[in-house]
């Protein structure tokens, strides 16, 4: 994060108001590589304030939504189309290389029998 960035940060949440904050205001001055995962039906979030936040992003960025999920942690929910999705944008802006491979149950825990 920017130092610009990371001061607004700290003085919202020393001063109590980070909640309040705009996020489409904040995210326009992060220029760091962004993944974006949203549950569809988000109660807290909708779909529509996470596009217009994806679209207020700079730089490299990509979008994942699930029917499946909740608000937080839909990596927990949906482990499988998660990890391709995120491998997908790694290979997209060369964070890793186009002939990568990875063995999914590294990435997903399994209940123990």
């Amino acid at each position: 994060i920017q130092s610009g960035i990371a001061q607004i940060y700290i003085d919202q949440l020393a001063n109590g108001s980070l909640i309040g904050a705009n996020a489409i205001d904040l995210i326009k001055d992060v220029h760091l590589p962004c993944y974006f995962e949203h549950f569809t039906y988000d109660p807290f979030a909708t779909l529509a304030e996470g596009i217009d936040i994806y679209n207020a992003t700079q730089g490299p960025k990509m979008f994942m939504t699930s029917d499946i999920g909740r608000h937080v942690r839909m990596h927990t929910k949906v482990p499988y189309q998660y990890h391709q999705s995120f491998i997908q944008f790694l290979k997209k802006f060369e964070f890793l290389p186009q002939n990568w491979q990875s063995d999914i149950d590294d990435f997903i825990q399994l209940p123990v029998a």
